[in-house]
């Protein structure tokens, strides 16, 4: 948790170093569970992962980034359980990857061709807690 509340703050050099703690931490996990669940190859997956730390938590304002809008979420939600970190991750992942797929235009067309494109179901969560 005290990576995720360095990764929102504003003093750059700190925030720089939780970027990059985070990163460690994280990486591996996505792109073993983008392999296993969207069936891409490591070499697309880690692209995807990096673009995804780019566009989530790099180049947004410290307070936009997906840490810090987990945060608030858990601020929110404090009668109840907003759910783990590590599932909130993989359903951005799974969004961002959908995304990705769209902007691409190598997105199935029908909804019959989005089958295994769930973003995230238990098979997924399990997947990714293996890999972690």
């Amino acid at each position: 948790m005290s990576v995720l509340f360095g990764v929102a703050q504003h003093d750059q050099a700190q925030r720089r170093q939780q970027l990059e703690r985070f990163a460690l931490q994280y990486t591996q996990p996505l792109v073993t569970f983008l392999c296993r669940t969207k069936r891409i190859e490591p070499e697309q997956a880690e692209e995807i992962v990096q673009d995804f730390w780019l566009a989530k938590l790099v180049l947004p304002s410290p307070d936009q980034t997906i840490a810090a809008k987990y945060l608030v979420k858990v601020r929110e939600t404090a009668a109840t359980s907003p759910g783990s970190f590590r599932r909130y991750l993989m359903r951005s992942i799974g969004y961002h990857f959908l995304d990705r797929m769209r902007r691409n235009k190598n997105a199935p067309a029908s909804l019959d061709g989005m089958e295994g494109f769930d973003v995230v179901s238990e098979q997924d969560c399990q997947a990714f807690d293996a890999a972690w």
